[in-house]
């Protein structure tokens, strides 16, 4: 009912305000404790004093501790993670899923034990495109027996176990790890920030759209009828599966991004500092570099360092002084060095080439179920060379042209935008972006209509215009049972002289091919072109740094040559456990798993303080000189105040609370100043003060360099200097001898 309802509804803010107040008071007693510790500790504070700076606090012997998680399902163990650090909580990158469950179709409305709504196709949210007018004829005749519907149904990240509200903000390294933005954002109320760069966030648009207009409901937005899908193998929304988002999701989602360039430096909750790096990968391609403090840690998704290809380069910078290094989204492969990376990717793209060929010599046309961005760009220019090095050219011209086709909602999009991307391309193109030529190979295909691009597959929108044998390019290979591959596996799969060539790295194209309805003849090719980074990659990566990192966390399913990560419980790539040192290295190498949570301690020496406005005031700085040196004069000034933490911001406040103010005073009768003192003067000022100059006993420790004046018996009180250690050391049995003493000390480091 409406009241108990309500009830629940002040529990669970009740918890909430629990959690925050145990969060704030843990917070407030570890800077308690710490300013205890930096002010009542007797050995070494000198060592503490003379360190503190205006900027930096030492943090000696402190630990922090930073957590990571793959988030979800298998399928986005390689690219989403959520990460915890100083209380702050980013979540990487926030892939889609798909699936296709089977439904029987009904040609009336029936009524189910549940519900007493009918069920109709559309509520199904499924609705297939418009294909030729054969293939709808073929529909219409079937349409009164009973027969196997496809119903695609999409699943984001598990977020099952994770309150939204925690997750500060997300940043985004490729346009295909966004797409189940518009989950996160407008179905979850996720309300922190995301950044990624402008082409990630256009070419993400793009494929949104594109998922849009294949899988969404015809007749509702959001409606899905999840709750009646009993036929399948997926019945409820309890696995996270749900219909796709709509077009007004999308583009509410899109404007909740913030927009980045390279190397562009972010400056979150005052203490937090991220930048974008190139990664080499596709355009915009980002790797993510963090800075908590003066500690830094790298992310690295989907990278390459091939450098004959269209992105910008890979941007090592990234790794730089970087303390924990996270790596996913590695491929699997055998080792690779240096330029041997080109010479594979030469190879790759001549077998791609190579099946084309034979394919159009024996009069068939080649299909390509691949992305309309990202390395189809490299394949069709290497598809251009590799034709005209046979006498064969792009186009309608004459009989020997063969024609190239993109088939995809958003291709005309992909392929204009691609070529005003010069920032983000790789030098060799960058050039070309001021000169009246495109900087792509598409572009020059384009202008003259030797590339033809269609919004969609059917014969009205193709018309005469299409001619075979040709090269079709589908777009996004998610839709094999939804769009144009579906129709033309109909129209293509029963000749054997056809070809269908899957390039994606991602694509279990033999499983989709168990789930078809009908019989292909033609030749179906798995021919991935994979320019992902590699475990060796990494690893040699890692050793050419000036700075190695502390630790570097890899994924455990890569595999590289003959040695396979799959830890069968704590089993490490070379039997060592689940993390491990290589031989000669201070790096300590993690593994994680699918939804795995892994700790990381990385030391931590010093933190950035801010001093408030009022306490500033007070500093009255004076000359200090190192050694008598007039060349190494320094300005110093004493300086005590109360530490405050909030939202990870470092603070020195006056001390005005009582209990401080006894602390302080305690502290300010038995601490000194670091620093050089020369004995003689030390003597001299006591043989002012009336202390005989023969009673006093000179003792050197030649090993250790330190002086011990022992005073006259009846003062009860020594002087011990130790210059290695930057300290001075008094013992008195009386007080106000010992305050007599700290006064000549003092008076010998600063001078007015």
């Amino acid at each position: 009912d409406e009241e108990g309802i309500n009830n629940i509804e002040e529990d669970v803010a009740l918890e909430s305000v629990t959690k925050l107040l145990k969060q704030v008071q843990e917070e407030y007693e570890e800077a308690e404790v710490y300013l205890r510790k930096f002010y009542e500790e007797p050995d070494g504070h000198h060592n503490k004093l003379s360190r503190l700076c205006l900027s930096s606090l030492p943090l000696s012997s402190r630990l922090v501790a930073m957590k990571l998680q793959s988030v979800g399902h298998t399928f986005h163990s390689k690219n989403c993670f959520l990460l915890k650090l100083r209380q702050i909580t980013i979540l990487f990158n926030c892939p889609l899923e798909l699936d296709a469950i089977s439904a029987t179709s009904v040609t009336s409305p029936t009524v189910t034990d549940d519900d007493d709504l009918p069920i109709a196709p559309e509520d199904l949210f499924f609705s297939a495109l418009s294909s030729s007018a054969d293939c709808l004829s073929n529909t219409k005749s079937n349409s009164e027996s009973s027969r196997e519907l496809s119903i695609f149904i999409f699943r984001p990240p598990d977020f099952s176990l994770i309150d939204i509200s925690t997750i500060d903000f997300v940043l985004i390294t490729n346009h295909k790890h966004m797409l189940g933005l518009p989950f996160l954002t407008e179905y979850l109320g996720f309300k922190g920030k995301i950044f990624a760069t402008e082409p990630v966030v256009e070419f993400g648009r793009q494929h949104m759209e594109e998922l849009v207009h294949y899988f969404s409901s015809s007749s509702s937005g959001r409606s899905s009828g999840m709750g009646r899908l009993g036929h399948g193998k997926k019945s409820s929304s309890s696995e996270g599966w749900r219909p796709i988002y709509t077009l007004k999701d999308v583009k509410l989602c899109i404007d909740k991004v913030q927009q980045v360039r390279y190397r562009e430096q972010l400056i979150l909750y005052d203490t937090l500092k991220i930048s974008a790096y190139s990664a080499g990968h596709s355009l915009g391609s980002a790797n993510w570099q963090i800075g908590a403090g003066y500690e830094q840690m790298a992310f690295l998704s989907s990278s390459s360092t091939y450098t004959g290809l269209h992105p910008s380069s890979f941007d090592v910078d990234v790794l730089k002084d970087a303390r924990v290094v996270i790596v996913s989204d590695l491929r699997n492969g055998g080792d690779r060095n240096g330029g041997a990376d080109d010479v594979l990717m030469e190879k790759t793209m001549n077998k791609v080439c190579g099946h084309v060929a034979r394919t159009l010599k024996r009069s068939g046309n080649v299909l390509f179920p691949i992305s309309t961005t990202g390395i189809v760009f490299d394949l069709i220019g290497s598809l251009r060379e590799h034709l005209a090095n046979m006498g064969i050219d792009i186009g309608v011209q004459t009989s020997r042209s063969i024609p190239f086709y993109m088939i995809s909602p958003v291709a005309d999009k992909s392929l204009q935008y691609s070529n005003i991307c010069g920032e983000w391309m790789h030098p060799s193109h960058q050039d070309l972006v001021y000169v009246p030529e495109a900087p792509l190979p598409h572009g020059e295909l384009l202008e003259s209509n030797r590339l033809r691009v269609f919004p969609s597959f059917d014969a009205a929108a193709l018309g005469g215009d299409f001619r075979e044998p040709c090269v079709v390019f589908t777009g996004d290979w998610r839709g094999l049972r939804q769009g144009p591959v579906d129709w033309f596996w109909r129209m293509w799969g029963n000749k054997s002289t056809n070809t269908c060539l899957f390039t994606e790295t991602d694509i279990d194209y033999r499983t989709l091919l168990t789930t078809l309805h009908h019989t292909l003849r033609m030749d179906m090719v798995h021919c991935p072109i994979d320019t992902r980074l590699s475990f060796n990659d990494v690893r040699d990566m890692i050793r050419r740094l000036d700075r190695a990192p502390q630790f570097v966390l890899v994924p455990k399913d890569v595999k590289e040559d003959n040695i396979e990560m799959e830890l069968d419980g704590e089993e490490g790539p070379t039997g060592k456990g689940k993390e491990w040192k290589e031989d000669q290295s201070v790096t300590t190498w993690k593994v994680y798993g699918d939804g795995e949570v892994v700790g990381i301690d990385v030391d931590r020496g010093w933190e950035r303080v801010m001093i408030s406005e009022k306490l500033a005031k007070t500093i009255r700085a004076s000359k200090f000189t190192n050694g008598g040196d007039i060349l190494n004069t320094s300005m110093v000034a004493p300086l005590t105040g109360v530490l405050s933490v909030h939202n990870n911001r470092y603070e020195l406040h006056p001390v005005t609370t009582p209990q401080y103010l006894q602390a302080l005073q305690l502290n300010k009768q038995r601490s000194l100043w670091g620093g050089n003192v020369k004995v003689e003067r030390v003597l001299q000022e006591l043989h002012k003060l009336g202390v005989p100059l023969s009673s006093i006993h000179v003792n050197v420790n030649s090993m250790t360099q330190s002086v011990i004046l022992t005073l006259p018996a009846d003062m009860h009180a020594q002087i011990e200097f130790r210059p290695q250690e930057n300290m001075t050391v008094i013992e008195a049995r009386d007080e106000d001898v010992r305050v007599v003493l700290r006064d000549i000390i003092v008076g010998g480091l600063v001078e007015v």
